[in-house]
């Protein structure tokens, strides 16, 4: 059970969490305006999807090699040093590319957007390794941290497009990207201003070679049977879920709902649900810090259960309901998980293992909508949906009936996390 600590903090010991959590809301946004102005930029520039596509994939692709060599840089470095460090030079890069733009080849602009995204990962991965070290001295819960944390993506999935829209019609495409530089830049400088640097003693920090330190992130998460498995539940949702943005649910707008810009709605369904459920587990988290098996397998069942309800393909209002069941049962799974995985690692290991969980939930994004492609492509939508359905349903079930899983997401809370 979770006690409670009697004496309360003083209030300039919650300055810096606030700053790390106003950095992370700031950056996001950066992050949502990025994801709409870089292929219109492109687009806008040579006319060509595929060089649209290969931008998007330049801004994707490093999100996969910064998890796992970014960890161990963080590891290394300390939190703190490679938090301004990323965020600096992510933003550097970013606004390259407007105060470049025609005096370079579009290889160049490339080439810079993935600089982009190889530096704004170890930023993330060092913020959630701040984050529990920083609520720890605040007296806020790690859990609620990871909650307000967690916030910041789904308000920018919402807000990030909206700003973009706005600038690309005001100013164009090539200098909203210095919205997404400033974001960087000020994010860094929030850190650097107010939170406290954060040492590991000697005896803690890495002393081995690259590799080695690497290996020691892999070794852990294997050594952890509920962490391991963890990883591989996370893997399969994520393998899933980005099945359906980019390949099921365009179809489906096209095909079922007879009107493909109707995407739009969905998404906007299922991100609306997602910050409510987020600000609900917020609202209510505490009260559920005991339960938090039952919150995380009650939360695959709402989504197993609507991902089915989608192949059965019905309209429009129906489909909302379903895209926006998705997002409310999504919005306690990220906290959860990231609480979990800072109460078992040392600090000395944190960027590791999440760049390492960072990484593999990336890889599987590509091969998720390869799946996807490949199996609408035979089968059709319909069946389509029922399998991805089904594999959702798969997930919950082995989750549910995995007791070192239970038992992992059931293990003590210290009062450190009490409010």
């Amino acid at each position: 059970m979770q006690t409670r600590d009697v004496t309360a903090p003083r209030q300039h010991e919650r300055g810096p969490l606030r700053a790390l959590l106003l950095a992370n809301y700031i950056a996001w946004l950066g992050n949502g305006v990025t994801m709409v102005a870089v292929p219109i930029y492109v687009l806008a520039r040579t006319g060509s999807t595929m060089a649209a596509g290969v931008a998007g994939a330049a801004n994707g692709v490093p999100l996969i090699i910064a998890g796992v060599a970014g960890g161990v840089l963080v590891d290394r470095w300390g939190a703190r040093r490679s938090c301004i460090a990323a965020d600096l030079l992510a933003g550097l890069f970013t606004v390259a590319v407007p105060l470049l733009d025609r005096s370079v080849p579009l290889a160049a602009i490339v080439a810079l957007l993935f600089l982009r995204s190889l530096l704004a990962t170890p930023g993330n991965v060092a913020r959630l390794t701040l984050l529990p070290i920083l609520a720890d001295r605040a007296g806020v819960r790690r859990q609620t941290a990871n909650t307000l944390y967690q916030l910041a993506p789904r308000l920018a999935l919402i807000a990030g497009p909206a700003v973009a829209g706005i600038a690309i019609a005001s100013v164009g495409a090539a200098t909203t990207l210095v919205v997404d530089a400033a974001s960087f830049l000020l994010s860094a400088a929030l850190v650097a201003a107010f939170v406290r640097r954060i040492g590991l003693p000697a005896a803690d920090r890495p002393t081995r070679s690259f590799v080695g330190e690497m290996a020691a992130g892999f070794g852990f998460i294997r050594a952890n049977r509920g962490l391991t498995i963890l990883l591989a539940v996370v893997l399969a949702m994520n393998f899933i879920d980005e099945a359906y943005i980019p390949v099921l649910l365009p179809i489906y707008s096209r095909d079922v709902l007879s009107d493909p810009k109707l995407i739009g709605w969905l998404l906007g369904a299922n991100g609306v649900g997602a910050v409510l459920g987020t600000v609900l587990y917020l609202a209510f988290g505490n009260r559920l810090a005991a339960l938090r098996w039952a919150t995380f397998i009650a939360c695959l069942a709402v989504l197993a259960i609507a991902r089915a309800g989608l192949a059965g393909l019905p309209d429009l209002a129906g489909a909302s309901a379903m895209l926006f069941a998705l997002g409310l049962a999504s919005g306690p799974l990220n906290p959860i998980i990231n609480t979990l995985v800072q109460d078992v690692t040392p600090a000395a290991m944190r960027g590791r293992v999440f760049g390492l969980i960072g990484a593999t939930a990336y890889a599987a994004a590509p091969l998720g909508i390869l799946g996807a492609s490949a199996v609408v492509s035979i089968w059709g939508l319909h069946r389509g949906l029922m399998a991805f359905g089904t594999l959702y349903g798969l997930v919950f079930v082995a989750a549910w009936r995995n007791r070192a899983l239970k038992r992992f997401a059931d293990g003590p809370v210290t009062s450190a996390h009490a409010s």
